[in-house]
């Protein structure tokens, strides 16, 4: 009697394992992206808006996750900073002087370093 034992070889398919022939470091890899809600708090109800009453609370809501955020409002001779997801100004306290426009911007970066098809960092700015 004789007994043979083949293995077959397994296929490796999977764009996420790096021993795999078709392996993608890029394979469901997100570029950054800096797009973002501006919401007038009226009676504690967030209203998305690109005008706002002077003496609301203004939220400011990046729409996707990142690794790194930095918002930048600027008014007239000011400016405030944040490096959170999202943050919160009083229009009435912090946008002194009242102007008839501000501008923000958010940039966000993702960790893409194995990654160049990917866009790592994104940055968009609006006025209200």
């Amino acid at each position: 009697m004789l007994l043979v034992n083949c293995k077959k070889d397994t296929i490796c398919n999977d764009p996420t394992n790096p021993s795999c022939k078709n392996y993608d470091a890029c394979y469901q890899k997100t570029a950054a992206d800096a797009r973002f809600y501006i919401y007038e708090n009226i009676n504690e109800i967030g209203i998305e808006a690109d005008t706002v009453w002077w003496g609301n609370w203004i939220n400011f809501v990046a729409k996707r996750d990142s690794c790194t955020y930095k918002w930048t409002v600027k008014t007239q001779g000011f400016i405030y900073t944040s490096t959170k997801h999202d943050f919160a100004l009083n229009a009435s306290i912090q946008l002194i002087p009242v102007a008839k426009m501000y501008t923000v911007t958010l940039v966000t970066t993702k960790d893409q370093v194995s990654c160049n098809s990917v866009k790592a960092k994104d940055s968009v700015t609006k006025q209200f």
